[in-house]
């Protein structure tokens, strides 16, 4: 009997199954927009199977109340819109202070234009190079703070052209890049697509010269 079998007639003699997950979590972006629930054509596939079954009423729901990874000042921003119950634990106060910085957390507006997607330019997802040189710079200046080790800075961006553009200039900064396998196989989709655009576009005046030659003779 093979593994996947014995699976499923385990689950069959369960009485209660728990599958966690978070039905409140951000939802993933379909490139269609017709697919997405917001269009209300009922393909929803950005929809997850946790929130489905959350929002059936079908199953009871249990959600975590304690919260033991966020700073107090981050677990703040959520807690009204999505979690009104969140606590922190204890432990999470008691988080040292971030080295050369006033406050652990900050927002920053400005008004620089992004690029992408109709931004006048040919790049098919949006990116800002204001805000990679901030964040570079921000990650260099971290680092001469003392956190150099793998994994201290993190970088995060929802764009795989801005996540294109991160990579280049953190490299070009004498910074070790680390990429997600999927982070790495969506960049690197990316950059084949730019290939392929750079050499359609350098390709097209030849075509459309030995064309008017043709129609000449």
């Amino acid at each position: 009997m093979s593994r996947d079998l014995r699976t499923m007639r385990m689950l069959c003699r369960c009485f209660t199954a728990a599958a966690p997950g978070d039905h409140e979590q951000l939802r993933p972006k379909p490139q269609y927009y017709p697919l997405e629930a917001a269009s209300g054509r009922g393909y929803d596939l950005d929809v997850s199977a946790c929130e489905r079954l959350a929002s059936s009423g079908s199953i009871p729901v249990v959600t975590l109340q304690e919260q033991r990874r966020m700073r107090p000042e981050i677990s703040r921003l959520i807690r009204a819109p999505i979690y009104p119950r969140l606590r922190d634990h204890p432990s999470v106060t008691a988080y040292p202070s971030v080295r050369g910085m006033a406050k652990p957390l900050f927002m920053l507006a400005h008004s620089v234009p992004e690029g992408g997607q109709g931004g006048g330019d040919d790049s098919r997802s949006k990116f800002n190079m204001h805000e990679v040189d901030l964040a570079v710079g921000l990650a260099s200046y971290l680092i001469k703070q003392g956190y150099s080790k793998e994994g201290d800075l993190v970088i995060l961006t929802p764009y795989v052209g801005q996540l294109r553009r991160l990579t280049r200039a953190v490299a070009g900064s004498n910074m070790k890049v680390l990429l997600s396998d999927r982070d790495s196989e969506e960049l690197a989709k990316l950059e084949d697509d730019a290939a392929a655009a750079e050499a359609a576009a350098a390709g097209a005046p030849d075509a459309a010269a030995a064309g008017a030659g043709a129609g000449d003779g």
